[in-house]
């Protein structure tokens, strides 16, 4: 098997993805829909744009809340076993539309996981969104704002061990 193709994505290409993604998700809703979202961010690589595309969604008039689910599927760069650490307790009010948001979906192993844990944990059934896709996953998101190369290593502008 071959490297994989470094992308190093910057901060702005980042936001901006996000705000793709928000327009994804919320296709300018009218003031008196009175949308609300809660966003689930799987850390640890789902923090960041799920505060992002909390905020783009909050520019459309939509209420937003969140909460995080750490799940580990890496070690040392490597495929792991799904190790959930962390969870919420509560997630979102009734009638609110809950999203689950990670940065990448690479295998689908993660947020298949989380989707899983979320339902039987809630009884209910979240969306999902991410910023970069790569079409190998099983799991395939409700949302993304790109698709990527399969081949592709994407480096978040968050990450540090890679970006060097």
């Amino acid at each position: 098997m071959s490297e994989p193709n470094k992308r190093f994505v910057t901060w702005f290409e980042l936001t901006q993805r996000c705000k793709l993604l928000a327009d994804a998700i919320c296709v300018d809703p009218s003031p008196q829909a009175n949308v609300d979202f809660h966003l689930v961010a799987i850390g640890s690589g789902g923090w960041i744009p799920a505060r992002l595309v909390g905020g783009y969604l909050e520019k459309k008039g939509c209420v937003v809340s969140y909460s995080s689910i750490t799940i580990k599927s890496y070690f040392e760069k490597q495929q792991a076993e799904i190790d959930i650490q962390s969870t919420p307790s509560k997630i979102g009010d009734d009638g609110c539309i809950v999203i689950l948001v990670d940065d990448l979906v690479d295998t689908g192993d993660t947020m298949d996981a989380a989707f899983r844990w979320v339902h039987d944990q809630f009884k209910i059934t979240a969306q999902s969104a991410v910023v970069f896709y790569k079409p190998k996953s099983l799991y395939v998101p409700d949302a993304y704002s790109e698709i990527v190369d399969n081949n592709e290593w994407i480096v978040f502008p968050y990450e540090t061990e890679d970006s060097e």
